[in-house]
């Protein structure tokens, strides 16, 4: 969970008020008991502005969430939030990042949270409170039993900070969820976590992106993953950790049941480190999302989680993205899909799938009756494997949500000849073909063969051709305006939406016409649509 999202529908960031007026707003809202959520995100609100806003929450008894990243309303802001809580027996979740509150308003934070039994989740991050403001947290968990989730990233918490925040997780039955990316903290105070991991059964997600664990820490992780029995998701992305590090971990994995989620994105495991997990994967049947992206891993490690996919079968998400994959891993990876039947998402983005193995794969891909999501952008796919996939793949089997060939080569004609394969589909929902040298007449093309397609909701295609008309168009998609023109799509098809663009260039647009058969009174209604939006 991003608690960095906490209310991204309020009509506090639909409506246009300047910060004064949603200030004016919150407070009203709050006295009157009328709000759930509110976000005051980015408002530039300063300890004087946040002050009314802080003494109606003291007794409000409606309000669940409260937004207030990005202000400038510093400790003394915090402060005042603080005093809120101590009386507040309603809100559930809290997000103050970025508000550098410092360790004194993370101490006066903590205080509130050793008497509030109502708040549920509660983000710190990037609020500079170091290992002074770590301690009092730590402090406030050893007796607060309500807390489950907890973001303290960005922080400049070193190892004394993170020993505290240890020490209190040995005791602490709450907390599920701990965010300490981007710290300063390294191997030396791992062993701390680890062994509290080893005596807690609370924790569900530990998040420790971008710190300085490398291969010691990961060393000490693997052997509390023997221990730990409650721990489903451990990420570890951008750590520095080598093909040792992934060695101990994928060894834990074969004794461990409960991990369920495990990422290791943007570190330096390459083949070995690959060859290590796909013999974890043999035998491990819990673990369901892994990744590995950014990992150095060529066709040897592709080709040995290849053969571990074929008999595993609690795998459902793997990220191979942004490695060095190329013939021989792509065919293995093919092989693997015929035979795997639980696999759900597969991300292949910026290896070197490309000619016959491309088209391996993609047979696979489009056989396979249980993968629902592919990312094989940025690829060198071209119109020639397009061509021969056509030619040989089962379009009635095709059962991909989600097809991602963006920043590839396959052109007008690889793009008329997919759209021609899943015209009749009804299981895609998006498609993304931009960066792919598509033209105008393509595009006119596509949405042709694909006008009577009803399941289709997102597609990108654009390229230098066509950036500036689909800058629109995904704008206006990004806007729910398919329920606006509800009942004129059933009559067009659903691809009839891009119309709704109201600067559409002419070229474009009389070639679509030509292909939707739109007459001159829908078209007017259309661009009366796209006006409104």
């Amino acid at each position: 969970m991003n608690m960095n999202s906490l209310n991204a529908n309020s009509q506090y960031r639909r409506q246009s008020f300047n910060s004064a007026q949603l200030v004016e707003k919150a407070v009203r809202d709050l006295k009157e008991n009328t709000e759930t959520h509110i976000s005051l995100h980015d408002q530039s609100i300063n300890e004087f502005n946040l002050q009314p806003v802080a003494s109606e929450l003291a007794n409000n008894t409606a309000l669940k969430t409260l937004y207030l990243c990005l202000n400038k309303f510093g400790h003394e802001g915090a402060d005042a939030i603080a005093k809120a809580l101590i009386k507040n027996t309603a809100l559930e979740a809290l997000s103050l990042d970025q508000n550098a509150i410092l360790s004194s308003g993370a101490r006066a934070i903590a205080e509130a949270l050793r008497i509030n039994t109502a708040l549920i989740k509660l983000s710190l991050g990037g609020n500079k409170i170091n290992d002074t403001g770590a301690e009092s947290i730590a402090t406030a968990l050893a007796n607060n039993s309500t807390l489950k989730m907890l973001n303290l990233a960005g922080n400049g918490i070193t190892d004394s900070g993170l020993h505290a925040l240890a020490t209190a997780l040995r005791n602490n039955t709450a907390l599920n969820l701990l965010n300490l990316s981007s710290n300063k903290f390294t191997e030396n105070s791992i062993q701390s976590l680890a062994q509290a991991l080893a005596h807690n059964s609370a924790l569900k997600l530990l998040i420790c992106l971008d710190n300085e664990i490398n291969d010691r820490g990961a060393l000490t992780f693997a052997q509390a993953l023997i221990q730990n029995e409650s721990l489903e998701r451990l990420a570890l992305s951008s750590n520095k950790i080598t093909e040792q590090g992934a060695l101990d971990l994928a060894r834990a994995l074969t004794t461990n049941t409960t991990m369920r989620t495990l990422d290791l994105y943007n570190n330096a495991i390459e083949d070995v480190g690959a060859q290590a997990f796909a013999e974890a994967l043999f035998v491990n049947t819990a673990l369901s999302s892994l990744d590995l992206g950014s990992n150095t891993i060529s066709d040897f490690g592709a080709q040995a989680i290849a053969q571990a996919l074929g008999n595993n079968t609690s795998l459902k998400d793997l990220n191979l993205e942004n490695n060095q994959i190329d013939r021989y891993g792509s065919e293995g990876l093919a092989v693997a899909l015929t035979n795997n039947t639980t696999l759900k998402t597969l991300n292949l983005h910026a290896n070197f799938v490309w000619k016959m193995s491309a088209i391996s794969l993609m047979q696979a891909v489009f056989s396979s009756t249980s993968l629902r999501d592919i990312n094989l952008r940025d690829n060198a796919i071209s119109n020639e494997e397009m061509e021969i996939l056509a030619t040989t793949m089962n379009k009635d089997r095709i059962s991909l949500n989600t097809l991602d060939l963006g920043k590839n080569n396959i052109g007008d004609t690889g793009a008329k000849l997919l759209a021609q394969a899943i015209q009749n589909n009804t299981h895609l929902t998006t498609l993304y073909l931009d960066a792919n040298n598509i033209t105008s007449q393509g595009l006119a093309d596509l949405i042709g063969i694909l006008k009577n397609n009803t399941t289709l909701i997102n597609l990108n295609c654009s390229s230098e051709f066509t950036s500036d008309y689909f800058e629109q168009y995904n704008l206006i998609n990004s806007l729910n305006t398919r329920n606006v023109a509800q009942e004129l799509l059933k009559l067009k098809g659903t691809l009839a939406l891009i119309m709704l663009a109201p600067e559409l260039p002419t070229e474009i647009a009389n070639l679509i016409a030509q292909q939707l058969l739109i007459t001159k009174h829908d078209a007017a209604t259309l661009r009366r649509l796209g006006d409104l939006v």
